[in-house]
């Protein structure tokens, strides 16, 4: 690093800015995409023709390059970047934002994508896990693009975010809903837990390891939410109370 950085500061103050900028970025993003592509990161794939277990296998991958991406390969990029070009910082904040700008979009573009595809309430702790990765990495995405150049990669960030966080809302809608159209009149011989009452407790149970996201993603959700069920049943505003305070409990 103290080399380039002495090459690049020789380079400089010669007048050869623009060479020496154009053969770091060259050289860098070439890593940076050979290492995303290692990593399985790929803008190209069509997330909503998938059938659910190849992308439940996608989203795996997922979880895994971007802790590598970010905590990784970016911030290295950065760090370089920063030092190298350490007597012109202006410089080093372009190289970083050409170098990294492409593969960042294809990193977060991915959740954002997965947040289209239909949604359903079995699908809901995938979804989650997504928006989990990238509020447990967001301290790190505003350090790295922090700058007006890169503004749009956190841009995707916060969009991924927001469009997970309203499928997740959705599910829980449609979990809601499915609990009230059950029409089951069904009796457990001999006594014991009903088999709705049994699914629900277990659904609850999983949810509640998420509990940190979940009451982020919950905290300003309006209680009322018209439904045809409503003048005949209470029940709803009530359940989502619970779990409010079963998400917010742990």
């Amino acid at each position: 690093m103290e080399d380039l950085r002495a090459i690049a500061e020789v380079m400089i103050k010669a007048g050869y800015a623009k060479e020496c900028i154009k053969v770091y970025k060259i050289t860098r993003k070439s890593f940076v995409d050979e290492a995303l592509y290692s990593l399985g990161v790929d803008r190209t794939l069509n997330l909503q023709k998938m059938d659910w277990e190849v992308l439940e296998a996608k989203i795996n991958n997922w979880l895994h390059a971007v802790k590598t991406a970010v905590k990784t390969l970016f911030s290295g990029e950065r760090i370089l970047s920063d030092q190298v070009f350490w007597v012109a910082p202006a410089m080093g904040e372009s190289c970083f934002m050409e170098i990294s700008k492409e593969g960042d979009l294809a990193l977060f573009e991915f959740p954002e994508n997965v947040a289209k595809c239909k949604e359903t309430p079995e699908k809901m702790f995938r979804f989650l896990d997504l928006y989990e990765a990238v509020s447990n990495h967001w301290p790190e995405i505003d350090s790295m693009f922090c700058f007006e150049s890169t503004s749009n990669v956190r841009s995707t960030a916060t969009n991924c975010l927001i469009k997970l966080g309203d499928a997740v809302r959705k599910m829980l809608t449609s979990f809601e809903t499915a609990i009230q159209k059950d029409t089951s009149k069904s009796t457990v011989p001999g006594g014991g837990i009903h088999p709705l009452t049994r699914y629900v407790m277990n659904y609850l149970t999983f949810l509640a390891d998420y509990s940190e996201v979940l009451s982020d993603i919950v905290a300003d959700w309006p209680l009322p939410i018209p439904s045809p069920y409503r003048s005949h049943s209470s029940a709803a505003p009530t359940m989502r109370r619970a779990f409010r305070r079963r998400f917010q409990s742990g």
